[in-house]
Formats: structure tokens, C-alpha cells, sequence
């Protein structure tokens, strides 16, 4: 998995312990998103769906048939997810790229705007014989599209569908280079981030 803050990022806050998000107050589970609010995501050997709070509240993954790792969308409480949203209030838009599976959801804020681009890439068979690509991916992008946003990022993965801690590194230990998390011991991450537009 990879995340990629496209834009100025300055971190502002991390922790270990789960916060309240935008939608909800401190020491309340995460709230249940209603079905017709999730997009999906895939790459023919698996799926996510992804809430307009910009939360993955289901992967099974690598495959459809394994066990999921993000769960939430049964179990708010234990079943894990990973958000990426604003903290303050906003209003939500979201579309897919045209004749793509790659989903984008614009958070507006006061004071700015974000988008978040969601997708699973693939390469054809014939790409895949001459270059080096990994088998499975899940790629979610923020870019800062004017003003300034800050974003809450909660990943909180749980194996088995939310029975385990998730133990495993993540591909590029994105939060180690820009927050002062391991993410290779632990099994959940907060940060928050203040996004600036570079136009």
C-alpha cells in the first residue's frame, strides 16, 4: 500500500490513540456510513470500498477469498479502516475518471480544498513482461487543489477481519518519513496534516 501527500505537508499532531474524527466526539466508535455512500476501487483480483468521509472501510487482500484487512463496514468498532479527511467541516463531491475505476472525492473547507484519488493500478500482461511492477497495489493520493486543508489520517488496519492486530511493515514506510511513527511495530497510526495548494 502507498499514500502519497502530493503538496507542501508540515505534520502537526500523531498518536498512537484513536481520536475523534470530524463526524464524531471523542471516546464514540466511528460511524456506520450508509451503503449508497461507498465507492469502489479494484484491480480484478480485489476490491475496496471507500466512504464520501474518505474512509477504506473494506479490503480483503491480496485476493477477494483472503481474509480482509480493513473491515470497518462490519464492525466499526474492531473491523479497521483507513481515513483520510478533513478536520475541520466540508462539504463532499465525488466522481470517478472518466471510463476508469479510479475514484476522486473533493473535500471543501473554508478556507481551501482537497482531493483524494483512490485506485488499485494494472498493467497489462505484455507491460508486465518488461518492466518490474509489483503484483498488487493500492494507491490513495491527496493533492491540495487551493487554500489549505488539514487532514486527520487514521490507518488502522486489523487482520482477519478485526480478530488480529495487523503486524506487517508498509510498503515505502511512508509514515516514517515524514512522522516519528514505526509503523512495522505497531498496528495503528494518527497524523495530522496541513496541506497547502502550490499554485
Amino acid at each position: 500500500m502507498a499514500l502519497r501527500l502530493m503538496a507542501n505537508t508540515t505534520p502537526a499532531f500523531n498518536s498512537r490513540d484513536r481520536g475523534a474524527s470530524n463526524a464524531q466526539n471523542a471516546g464514540s466508535p466511528p460511524r456506520q456510513a450508509a451503503i449508497q455512500d461507498y465507492g469502489i476501487i479494484g484491480d480484478c483480483r480485489s476490491a475496496a470500498l471507500i466512504s464520501k468521509d474518505g474512509s477504506l472501510d473494506w479490503l480483503c487482500w491480496p485476493r477477494y477469498d483472503s481474509p480482509a484487512i480493513f473491515a470497518s463496514l462490519l464492525d466499526t468498532e474492531r473491523g479497521g479502516h483507513w481515513r483520510i479527511g478533513p478536520v475541520q467541516p466540508y462539504s463532499v463531491e465525488r466522481k470517478y475518471i472518466k471510463n476508469t475505476n479510479v475514484l476522486q472525492t473533493t473535500f471543501k473547507v473554508s478556507d481551501g480544498s482537497a482531493v483524494l484519488t483512490d485506485l488499485m493500478p494494472v498493467s497489462s500482461e505484455e507491460y508486465k513482461r518488461t518492466a518490474f511492477v509489483p503484483d498488487h497495489h493500492l494507491v490513495r493520493q491527496v493533492e491540495c487543489l487551493f487554500g489549505s486543508v488539514e487532514l486527520d489520517i487514521d490507518f488502522f488496519p486489523r487482520a482477519r477481519y478485526g480478530l488480529r492486530l495487523y503486524r506487517r511493515g508498509i510498503s515505502g514506510n511512508w509514515a516514517s518519513r515524514f512522522t516519528p511513527v514505526d509503523v512495522s511495530t505497531g498496528s495503528v497510526v494518527m497524523c495530522r496534516w496541513r496541506l497547502k495548494s502550490i499554485v
